[in-house]
């Protein structure tokens, strides 16, 4: 029953994405106690109305994700060159929330990717999960999310500075290097 409702859901999304449509669904059956994974819905959203929920992010994805700590730049470079799976792994646990009537993402190094695709006209809606809202502790930007930046060498070869974005290096960053 769960794996056909699901079925469903992710049907229903990649045909809007595919139609570029607006979709809404909603689902109030699935309830956890952070807010974070509180799923009220599903939706497409244009990635130019997404921003970052943080100041900072670090170069690499962590390694306890599916990319196990490779720099955003390599991950970018993949999806470019043509490596499908990786855009997919990108977009299966995709969340956002609502505050103020802005989406910010809780997902801020996978929305740098998106906005990379974006800025080439790879990409310009996602599929997301609409979750209660971002922990009070990990909403940090002091800039409306608007722009972030990156701590570290981002890699990869097609990398573009854009004006969501900076490198800074960080004597902390610095720091856990000489570790």
């Amino acid at each position: 029953m769960y794996c056909w409702s699901a079925f469903r859901l992710w049907f229903r999304v990649l045909l809007a994405l595919l139609l570029h449509l607006p979709l809404v669904v909603q689902n109030s059956n699935i309830r956890f106690y952070d807010t974070e994974k509180q799923i009220e819905g599903s939706l497409v959203l244009p990635i130019s109305l997404i921003r970052f929920s943080q100041d900072t992010i670090n170069s690499r994805f962590s390694p306890l994700s599916p990319f196990r700590g490779r720099p955003l730049g390599e991950v970018l470079d993949k999806i470019l060159l043509g490596h499908g799976r990786y855009l997919l792994m990108l977009l299966r646990d995709y969340r956002v929330a609502r505050r103020d009537g802005v989406w910010y993402t809780i997902n801020n190094r996978t929305l740098w990717v998106f906005k990379q695709l974006l800025q080439r006209g790879y990409l310009k809606y996602v599929p997301a999960f609409h979750v209660a809202d971002v922990r009070k502790d990990r909403f940090t930007t002091k800039n409306l999310g608007k722009c972030i930046d990156v701590l570290g060498k981002v890699g990869g070869k097609f990398a573009k500075a854009g004006e969501f974005w900076r490198t800074r290096f960080d004597s902390v960053l610095k720091f856990n290097q000489s570790l």
